[in-house]
């Protein structure tokens, strides 16, 4: 995805730093292969004022282009 960027949530310092530096007038996709980490970016957006947020999942691979492994 053009223009992707990947935010460490785990390091909360660096994960506020880079929230700041985030239009939170702009609609921000939030992936993350576990739903529950993706969630948990979203609230942190939100209470910091990010509005326009979506989640996808693991399962949104298909529509991200990633290749899809084999089930057996």
């Amino acid at each position: 995805m053009d223009k992707a960027q990947n935010l460490d949530y785990r390091d909360k310092e660096a994960f506020k730093k880079q929230l700041q530096s985030l239009d939170k007038t702009k609609s921000y996709i939030i992936y993350a292969y576990k739903g529950k980490r993706a969630q948990r970016v979203a609230k942190a957006m939100a209470k910091a004022g990010f509005k326009n947020l979506h989640i996808v999942d693991a399962d949104a691979d298909v529509l991200l282009g990633k290749p899809q492994k084999s089930k057996k």
